[in-house]
């Protein structure tokens, strides 16, 4: 049986200092993971998402959040960036480096979720207007994960 996406959410982000995040908000503002680029795309822990964006400063960048309900089949798709983070919050958000949440929401599950995280080429297709285009992909780890 082939997984579905059972939510989505689009956001444009304000790019500052090459960086910004994704995670629980509010119970974990800061994420605790690191602001350095490692000479990755992205860093994903247990704590939440840094993404280490090309724009320049003052740029934005879409990121498209995909939840499914088990894992998908194009999940191992070649460039991407695995990892687990817990979901433990009633929110999740996309936030600036200085913690600014970009439109908080409910996730469709809690507990851990195993990502991927692929980075586009180019600016972000379509009406939105983003200098560079992120997918990330997030569904319940094996044994774990409760749906709401």
């Amino acid at each position: 049986m082939a997984s579905e996406a059972v939510h989505e959410q689009h956001r444009v982000v304000p790019v500052e200092f090459g960086h910004f995040y994704f995670g629980d908000w509010p119970s974990n503002p800061h994420y605790a993971i690191p602001v350095d680029n490692p000479g990755l795309d992205a860093v994903c822990t247990e704590a939440g998402i840094a993404f280490f964006s090309q724009c320049d400063e003052g740029e934005s960048a879409l990121v498209s959040l995909y939840f499914f309900d088990a894992r998908p089949e194009d999940a191992d798709l070649g460039g991407a960036t695995r990892g687990e983070l817990e979901i433990s919050g009633q929110q999740v958000t996309t936030a600036t480096t200085d913690m600014l949440p970009i439109g908080p929401f409910a996730p469709p599950f809690t507990g851990r979720a195993e990502v991927r995280i692929w980075r586009s080429d180019g600016p972000a297709s379509g009406e939105v207007q983003a200098a560079e285009e992120w997918r990330v992909y997030l569904w319940p780890a094996r044994g774990h994960g409760e749906r709401h």
